[in-house]
């Protein structure tokens, strides 16, 4: 539209006259969707450019849905001039936007440092090459915060209240927990049970305190009795009629600990993120880095540390394609 293009060429020199009337000619004008959204960005950044804050805080704060490129804008203009206020502002729009990649470029290549302390723990990579030598610095993360919730709905999954109870029991002294299903299918996809003592023994072999999670019709297999009676391991069969994968979910969130298995859980981790609005994916990334992968010969290795943001006192360490690079 030739009214919105004239307002974006001459906005940084247009003077209060020419705005009252190119403000005017837009009121008359139906406007798409997609032209009140540029026609909205165009009116914040005219204020922006006259230090108006106000009047663009009091804009976006009644604004149905503000573009998080509207906010990104007007924290750039407010960080070197009141940072306490861009900071406090960044902070009120995190649970409320999904953050890419993108985010963390605008944010570093603008110098808004202090933001990346806000997104402690999300899983945001600044997609360059550049490998800073701080292994020793970082840290396994949990970025889940509110746990109760996400066990509470889970465990109304359950085929009986008590299954909870129980498992939580026996979650007490577990340093991994067992996909059984996925162990007992290693063999080219089918469930012949191959290779499911092997694994067990490797398993015993690294950790200390395994527990095997495993379905009902699985307990049926001689070679699953005999290896389960070899290792004395503990298990929790999974009754019929519900999918394991919530118990083996479960297992980890509640317990904090690491898990053997191929599966992604996509589809449940989906529903449990849905459920709790969690947008950024922490459940996902968190649940991911749980995962231990194996092969019928070996055990992969724990990962050392948590490829999300990390803060600490001096520092922040944010994610590359290769690596971290640090920030003061």
């Amino acid at each position: 539209m030739d009214l919105l293009r004239t307002f974006h060429e001459n906005i940084d020199t247009m003077t209060q006259e020419e705005f009252i009337k190119i403000n005017d000619q837009l009121s008359t004008i139906i406007l798409k969707s997609k032209q009140k959204r540029s026609y909205f960005s165009l009116v914040l950044k005219y204020y922006m450019i006259n230090k108006d804050f106000e009047q663009v805080e009091t804009m976006l704060i009644e604004s149905e849905n503000p573009m998080k490129r509207d906010y990104f804008q007007f924290i750039k203009h407010l960080y070197s001039i009141d940072i306490d206020r861009a900071l406090h502002i960044f902070s009120s729009i995190i649970p409320k936007y999904i953050f890419l990649n993108n985010d963390i470029k605008y944010i570093i290549e603008n110098s808004l440092f202090r933001l990346l302390s806000l997104l402690n723990g999300y899983y945001l990579t600044y997609e360059i090459e550049h490998s800073d030598d701080i292994e020793d610095q970082l840290c396994f993360y949990n970025p889940i915060s509110d746990p109760i919730k996400i066990l509470t709905y889970i465990s109304t999954k359950f085929k009986r209240k008590e299954e909870c109870i129980e498992l939580d029991d026996i979650l007490k002294d577990v340093d991994i927990v067992i996909d059984g299903g996925s162990i007992s299918h290693t063999d080219h996809g089918d469930c012949n049970y191959k290779y499911f003592d092997h694994i067990i023994k490797m398993i015993c072999k690294k950790f200390t305190k395994p527990l095997l999670i495993i379905h009902q019709r699985h307990i049926k297999s001689k070679i699953v009795q005999a290896t389960i009676q070899k290792y004395n391991i503990n298990i929790y069969v999974t009754p019929s009629g519900v999918y394991d994968d919530y118990y083996i979910i479960y297992s980890i969130i509640k317990n904090n600990c690491y898990i053997l298995s191929h599966d992604k859980f996509e589809d449940h981790i989906f529903e449990i993120s849905k459920y709790i609005g969690d947008k950024n994916n922490m459940i996902k990334y968190y649940i991911f880095e749980k995962t231990i992968g194996y092969s019928n010969t070996k055990i992969f290795e724990l990962p050392k540390y948590s490829k999300c943001i990390q803060v600490t006192d001096s520092h922040i360490f944010v994610p590359t394609k290769t690596s971290f690079k640090k920030f003061e």
